[in-house]
């Protein structure tokens, strides 16, 4: 774990350490150890988006609430694993079937906005 993955509040100070490349990444809820698995195109961008709406009270209702309880010290931001834009959705999918994370409450979409097959069939989601 990076330095920088220590405090969500203090991620400001981390910025610039935080890879601009395409991955997976993690938050943590270091006083439950409960977990949300992402993928972005650009890890530090999507850092940021995070911490934006956490801090505005727009996040999604679980997490939110952890968030509301727990105050921003309580979360981490962590680096899974780096991949290609072609490989997220797979990658997000294996850190989700591994990790189980408590805070992912919608399917798995490829970069594009586009449900995976496996988040249609696993979801019985319509998928046209």
């Amino acid at each position: 774990m990076k330095d920088w993955d220590k405090d969500f509040i203090r991620a400001r100070e981390y910025y610039p350490q935080l890879p601009t490349d395409s991955g997976v990444y993690i938050i943590r809820n270091v006083i439950t150890d409960d977990l949300y698995v992402g993928a972005a195109g650009n890890i530090r961008t999507r850092c940021s988006g995070h911490r934006t709406l956490l801090r505005q009270g727009r996040h999604s209702k679980k997490i939110q609430a952890a968030y509301n309880a727990h105050g921003a010290s309580a979360f981490s931001f962590e680096v899974f694993a780096l991949c290609s834009l072609a490989e997220l959705a797979d990658k997000e999918e294996d850190a989700i079937s591994l990790l189980n994370p408590a805070y992912n409450t919608s399917p798995v979409y490829d970069y594009y906005g586009i449900p995976s097959l496996d988040a249609i069939l696993a979801e019985g989601l319509n998928p046209s």
